[in-house]
């Protein structure tokens, strides 16, 4: 898309006075560069947000002892990630506006951290379910409950224009009014399992 500019020069009138076209185009120069350097400002003041949230994501992924939870938490990583950047792409596109960005970006990091933090309360419900069970049979039973729910988890989506961020399942057998909100993650992984 092509954009065009118009300039329009409003020059006063001076009875009986010489203009002075230097100053004048030095003016209009002096305006062009700080309103391109104020724009360059931004444009690197959103690309540092947006790498130090990424950033961010990579320094406050913590993995467990447990692979499948692992699997799980690298997914929720790459999910945000890109998601981030699927938001910086539409936002240099001019598809979301500068007053939103911001807001947005923050939002999935904070949907991230959360739903991470509801991963890692799994690795410790999962060891202390299985400190209750005496019997070998029923822990057996409860790891592979916990290993298929873990497993059956796909992706998550994060959407910041809705405030809330989602996780998807292989099979439907989980719904709420919410639809997977990662709010209910835990709850969803505690319910297949008993």
């Amino acid at each position: 898309m092509k954009k065009i500019i118009i300039i329009l020069l409003c020059i006063p009138t001076i009875a009986f006075g010489q203009i002075d076209w230097g100053k004048i185009t030095n003016d209009f120069s002096n305006e062009l560069r700080q309103i391109s350097n104020d724009r360059n400002a931004r444009r690197q003041y959103y690309e540092n947000l947006t790498i130090h949230t990424k950033n961010s994501i990579f320094k406050n992924t913590h993995l467990t002892s447990d692979n499948y939870l692992n699997n799980v938490i690298l997914e929720l990583q790459n999910n945000a990630i890109d998601c981030i950047d699927t938001h910086n792409n539409l936002f240099k596109r001019g598809f979301i506006k500068e007053s939103r960005y911001e807001p947005q970006i923050k939002q999935i990091y904070s949907y991230f951290i959360n739903a991470h933090q509801s991963l890692s309360n799994l690795d410790q419900y999962k060891n202390n379910k299985i400190r209750s069970l005496n019997n070998k049979e029923l822990i057996l039973k409860f790891k592979e409950k916990y290993r298929a729910s873990l497993k059956s988890i796909e992706k998550f989506s994060f959407w910041p224009e809705k405030y809330s961020a989602f996780f998807h399942l292989d099979h439907y057998e989980y719904l709420s009014d919410d639809t997977h909100k990662v709010k209910y993650l835990y709850n969803y992984i505690q319910s297949s399992c008993e």
